[in-house]
């Protein structure tokens, strides 16, 4: 595993790093499909089950049109998913699990949030089009007991600062 000095580490919005083989560190949650797409890049074809645990669904689709769809699906380099996420083009931290699901990575979502203002999880209308599901858990047991074997986690983590030290929170 990298040593990672986190007593140093502050915001960044362009802070990603892989910590260990499929593990990685990042500032902005936006980064985790751009990992997802890097480190999956050798399983072309075969689909993931994404484990969501956050206080926020970040479920939100900026791939609106069928047309933006099949852009999407037509990138073949990782430059340009690069270059999507780091622009926050279509690719926010709001918005980074549905490009995963139109790009084929994703087979299933299951989502343990707690967000109760905004609408739970993926547009329904998206996962059909894309054979996808989505499973909401009421708490970690049941999150632990249906997810399958191998799924991809995503966990935001806030690092609250102390003793003056600059911290790492997921805010959207």
């Amino acid at each position: 595993m990298k040593a990672t000095d986190i007593e140093n580490l502050g915001p960044d919005d362009f802070y990603f790093e892989e910590i260990h083989p499929n593990v990685w560190l990042m500032d902005d949650h936006r980064w985790a499909y751009y990992a997802w797409e890097k480190s999956l890049q050798q399983n072309r074809g075969k689909k993931f089950a994404l484990v969501h645990l956050d206080y926020h669904w970040d479920g939100v689709n900026d791939f609106p049109s069928a047309s933006d769809q099949d852009r999407l699906r037509g990138v073949s380099e990782l430059g340009e998913i690069y270059r999507m996420v780091a622009e926050e083009r279509h690719v926010r931290k709001d918005s980074f699990i549905a490009p995963a699901i139109i790009r084929g990575l994703i087979e299933e979502v299951h989502f343990l949030c707690f967000q109760r203002d905004t609408t739970r999880g993926v547009d329904p209308k998206l996962l059909d089009r894309y054979g996808s599901k989505q499973f909401f858990h009421p708490d970690l047991s049941s999150l632990l007991k249906h997810a399958p074997l191998g799924s991809l986690f995503d966990q935001a983590f806030g690092l609250k600062a102390t003793c003056g030290r600059t911290s790492r929170s997921h805010n959207s």
